[in-house]
């Protein structure tokens, strides 16, 4: 049973090998994503009407506000950087990453900006996939961040692929779509 910070409860099975995979991704098989996973399908299931009638539809591209309300059961601060400049985003992110609570973002489609060409992002970062920011460093003017698959980053860097990876804020700006964490 896994409990959610609004009071609901949902009652999760223990999830196989092949949906450890296909919701972590991970090489160490972790259980832990996969039951959050299937536990949030559930209780969006109901109050989701989703085509296919499938669990897994209801929570592929939940809005962040969503996630953030579940996890913490309170209201989310989401900021769109299109209608940013890469100085409001790194005002966002130090914000953002001030309050208690997740940080989280969803990447792009296609890359954006004046200094990189529109085109499919092909830096390692998943195109319309949402990550965890880790942290801010304001004072390196990078960003912390976590791939929930366990693995897959930013190209341009060097470490282990587990998945927590730096990349410079103008390279962020240009890869994500918004950021969103708990509200003030």
């Amino acid at each position: 049973k896994l409990s959610f910070p609004d009071g609901t409860e949902e009652q999760v099975s223990e999830p196989t090998i092949a949906e450890r995979l296909y919701h972590a991704r991970g090489e160490e098989l972790d259980r832990w994503p996969a039951l959050f996973e299937l536990a949030m399908a559930q209780k969006l299931f109901y109050e989701v009407k989703t085509e296919d009638g499938a669990l897994r539809s209801a929570i592929d591209g939940i809005e962040p506000e969503r996630a953030i309300k579940a996890l913490t059961n309170r209201e989310t601060d989401k900021r769109n950087l299109d209608e940013l400049s890469v100085n409001q985003t790194r005002q966002a992110l130090q914000q953002l990453t001030d309050r208690d609570g997740p940080v989280i973002c969803g990447s792009r489609p296609t890359a954006l900006g004046d200094f990189i060409s529109v085109e499919e992002l092909k830096n390692g970062i998943e195109n319309s996939h949402c990550y965890a920011i880790l942290g801010f460093d304001q004072d390196k003017d990078l960003v912390t961040l976590r791939n929930p698959w366990g693995k897959g980053e930013w190209h341009f860097q060097e470490g282990p692929n587990d998945g927590v990876f730096q990349m410079p804020t103008r390279d962020f700006y240009s890869s994500f779509r918004w950021v969103a964490g708990v509200a003030a």
